[in-house]
């Protein structure tokens, strides 16, 4: 008998047991350290992730983390699936309709989730569960050798450094578009230690930053405020990223397809988007 309960007092090992088994027949694969990272930057909540049981064992479940979105509470599924010999049966869909009265209740106002683009199956299921596409995010993933980017010379006046978190309150203007949740500041401090930040100043203000992550290829973050653009700022703060990622791979993840700017300033660095997912989110 399939029973449906939150994930209170479950290890990260066990979680990561049952997430391996769901996605056994994916192609990327992420090790344990990098689930816990996943986990706790997302925002993992186990009083309000919920699982479907078949008597002890954890068959399927729904990963959520909480925070705010927008500056409103959220829940965010953070990892949705079922092991092989389960699926078929409805049980992501009974996990997410027991667990909407309980996010209701722990004060939760929007449910946000983001599905690739080409999972058409899975985007119709949400939307009959009440999600709506709210708007397309671009994922760029490259070989770090082949990447060829453009050269520019920092102009007098500018100086480029090491930095450290938190960004002064005046940087978080300088961004054209909401972040995604995984990319949004509140996220990042979650795991700020796991990231470094590199910041082009004009006599002593901030004018433009960059946040990535060494170990895993992650650019999270690049902006320069409106009134320096068109200096080759954000050029000289992405070759510094790059500099000092120690992976082989360069990933930027959930741009947001009204970011004009930054998918055109990275298309000037050759760097293409290979692939789309939607954002999408249900009113609580």
């Amino acid at each position: 008998m399939i029973t449906i309960k939150a994930l209170t007092g479950f290890s990260l090992d066990e979680l990561f047991h049952a997430f391996e088994q769901a996605f056994i027949d994916y192609q990327v694969k992420i090790n344990r350290i990098t689930f816990g990272n996943m986990m706790t930057r997302r925002g993992f909540t186990p009083d309000l992730s919920y699982g479907a049981f078949d008597d002890k064992e954890l068959v399927a479940f729904t990963l959520n983390g909480t925070g705010t979105f927008m500056g409103i509470k959220t829940a965010y599924d953070t990892g949705t699936g079922t092991i092989p010999g389960y699926r078929g049966r409805g049980l992501a869909k009974r996990i997410f309709e027991y667990s909407v009265p309980l996010l209701r209740m722990a004060g939760m106002k929007l449910y946000l989730l983001e599905v690739i683009r080409h999972n058409e199956k899975a985007a119709a299921l949400y939307k009959k569960m009440g999600f709506r596409i709210t708007r397309e995010l671009h994922y760029y993933v490259h070989s770090k050798k082949d990447l060829q980017l453009k050269t520019k010379i920092l102009k007098d006046g500018y100086k480029l450094t090491a930095s450290k978190l938190p960004l002064p309150p005046q940087a978080g203007k300088f961004e054209d578009s909401v972040s995604s949740w995984q990319n949004s500041l509140e996220s990042i401090y979650r795991c700020h230690d796991h990231f470094q930040l590199v910041a082009v100043t004009y006599r002593d203000r901030m004018e433009g930053f960059c946040i990535y992550e060494p170990s895993s290829g992650d650019i999270s973050k690049l902006a320069v405020s409106g009134g320096h653009r068109r200096l080759g700022l954000g050029t000289l703060l992405l070759h510094w990223a790059v500099d000092h990622i120690t992976q082989d791979t360069v990933k930027i993840l959930n741009v947001p397809w009204e970011s004009a700017d930054m998918i055109a300033f990275l298309k000037f660095h050759g760097i293409e988007p290979v692939g789309s997912q939607y954002e999408m989110i249900r009113e609580l």
